[in-house]
């Protein structure tokens, strides 16, 4: 039983940040994604005798974070469309700190369309491959492309006009 618990305690210590800045990307604020990242490890202890392995583990528990955070994003839409300001506000530290650059990439992560969004921290943050991603968002690999070049042009656009 030690070596169940040791094994998931590696497996959480390998993946929940990369699950954090997916669940990130559905929902409004980090302790949010922490919330549905938490919820998600409790549904994979639980499902974990049931996994078929008809996908990766890494896979089969980034799916549980998307459709967690999914479902938590739309009903924290709904809550947000009543109340206003859905998004944290840059801090003049972390401008002070000299992260100017870090925080125009990020303000323009988080301005893009969500699933570019994903598919950026999936691709480029996490370098989960193009399969998995197609399963992960549910979508074909063309689509996928297509995101995926549409975000990073945005992208690009906003660090050239940030130095320019």
């Amino acid at each position: 039983m030690a070596g169940d618990e040791e094994a998931f305690s590696r497996l959480v210590a390998e993946h929940h940040a990369p699950l954090v800045r997916l669940a990130r990307s559905f929902v409004a604020d980090d302790a949010t994604a922490e919330e549905v990242v938490q919820d998600a490890w409790m549904g994979v202890f639980a499902g974990l005798p049931r996994f078929e392995g008809r996908s990766s583990l890494k896979t089969w528990i980034f799916r549980i974070v998307t459709n967690i955070a999914k479902t938590r994003g739309v009903r924290d839409q709904r809550r947000s469309q009543e109340e206003p300001g859905s998004r944290d506000e840059l801090s003049p530290e972390r401008h002070l700190l000299g992260r100017e650059a870090f925080d125009v990439v990020a303000e323009a992560l988080w301005a893009l369309p969500a699933n570019q969004q994903r598919v950026v921290v999936l691709r480029d943050v996490e370098g989960v491959d193009v399969p998995d991603v197609c399963r992960i968002l549910g979508v074909s690999e063309n689509n996928l492309r297509v995101l995926h070049h549409r975000a990073r042009a945005k992208l690009r656009k906003t660090m050239e006009n940030y130095a320019a």
